[in-house]
């Protein structure tokens, strides 16, 4: 059986059946970026087959960062799961999160009444055009039917 590249792996994953994935795994010639590599490991159903997979990638020098080891939490055996947290990429998730609480924040200091009075408005303008399209209906089937004395 001839190797597999990764892009050949992950462009086939999700068409393949779950034994198919799994027996591939061996074939791979090399791996991906941290992200694919999570996220075909969370779709293997086997916990071995994807503790073997999360452990070649930690020897090839790919870290993981929260949010993938959250994502393969309950896909590989504690002991993968214990070196995937020990060896863990922290810098990346750190520049995004200061990104995002800075957004969280100013959208936090939106106005309550605002929001409530838009959200009012919205409702009533979908209540009366409910009420326009029954009318509509009703006038549609009265000229269709006739008019019931």
């Amino acid at each position: 059986m001839r190797p597999l590249t990764w892009e050949e792996y992950y462009d086939e994953f999700y068409f393949w059946a779950d034994t198919t994935r799994e027996k591939y795994v061996s074939r791979l010639s090399n791996l991906g970026p941290h992200d694919e590599v999570a996220d075909v490991i969370s779709s293997i159903t086997k916990k071995s087959v994807a503790s073997r997979l999360a452990n070649r990638a930690m020897d090839e020098g790919i870290r993981f960062d929260e949010y993938d080891i959250f994502m393969m939490k309950l896909c590989v055996d504690e002991a993968t799961l214990k070196r995937m947290e020990q060896t863990q990429d922290n810098s990346e998730w750190i520049e995004e999160e200061t990104e995002d609480n800075s957004e969280w924040i100013e959208e936090q200091t939106v106005d309550n009444s605002e929001l409530l009075r838009n959200q009012r408005k919205k409702n009533k303008e979908d209540f009366w055009t409910g009420v326009a399209f029954t009318m509509f209906i009703d006038t549609f089937i009265e000229d269709i039917f006739g008019k019931k004395k």
